[in-house]
């Protein structure tokens, strides 16, 4: 049961790829865009400036094995002209015994990432760098598979035929768990979908209500003035890490 929980969690939020409630699997996403190995020969091939902005909305549907089926998470991905963008996950989940998880990351063409708790009014702001952003965002000429610094997205990636998904060109990229999702090459690879059988038969599919191109809604990359800051500690719920140097 907990580890169908990390893994639904996982799945279902990074993109936010994890979640702002387990530690311990968000704070693994996190972990890619801030390693600052090898960062001094790395450039950004593309600027995420030139991208297309848009705004796509994916629902969840959970299909049980016993044929019951629930809606699952709610997910807004938006990308601006200036090359910020968001990523939004709100998710009500029964076996969470009705508990819901409400956040969003945003990533401003400014160098600064933040992640918010809707749900506590809470912020974590981090610094990143031209590069490290650039490392977040696939390259459309790349048919999705590579960042905008001309890396591989994730080594264990396999690119599949393109094919029409919701009236867009998509490309499918499957992964190691045999988790399938769709970019569209034409749409800044937009994410356009998911899908996941789990191993006790259940599939979660992905599936978008709503695709735009276009400049997204201001209200998205807004955050109220009344979210306090609060430490990377406090916001994942990490144990602080104590000076070794001090007593």
């Amino acid at each position: 049961m907990t580890v169908r929980l990390v893994s639904f969690i996982r799945t279902t939020l990074v993109g936010l790829s994890a979640t702002l409630i387990v530690a311990t699997a968000y704070t693994l996403s996190l972990k890619g865009p801030f390693e600052s190995h090898d960062e001094d020969d790395e450039i950004v091939l593309v600027q995420p400036s030139s991208l297309q902005p848009y705004t796509v909305t994916l629902v969840e549907k959970l299909q049980m094995p016993g044929g019951q089926s629930r809606i699952g998470t709610t997910q807004v991905y938006a990308l601006r002209s200036d090359g910020s963008f968001v990523e939004s996950t709100d998710t009500l989940n029964p076996a969470w015994k009705g508990q819901r998880i409400a956040g969003r990351r945003i990533v401003s063409s400014r160098g600064v990432l933040m992640d918010v708790d809707d749900l506590r009014e809470v912020k974590y702001t981090a610094a990143i760098s031209p590069v490290q952003m650039a490392r977040m965002l696939r390259n459309p000429a790349s048919q999705c598979v590579r960042t905008l610094t001309g890396r591989p997205f994730a080594k264990s990636e396999r690119l599949g035929s393109p094919e029409i998904r919701a009236g867009v060109r998509a490309v499918p990229i499957t992964i190691t768990d045999g988790t399938t999702m769709w970019y569209a090459v034409d749409l800044s690879c937009a994410r356009l979908g998911r899908e996941r059988v789990y191993d006790d038969g259940e599939v979660s599919v992905l599936e978008p209500t709503e695709i735009r191109s276009g400049e997204p809604e201001p209200e998205l990359f807004m955050v109220s003035e009344v979210y306090k800051e609060v430490t990377r500690e406090e916001f994942y719920g990490l144990p602080r890490v104590r000076n070794a140097g001090r007593k």
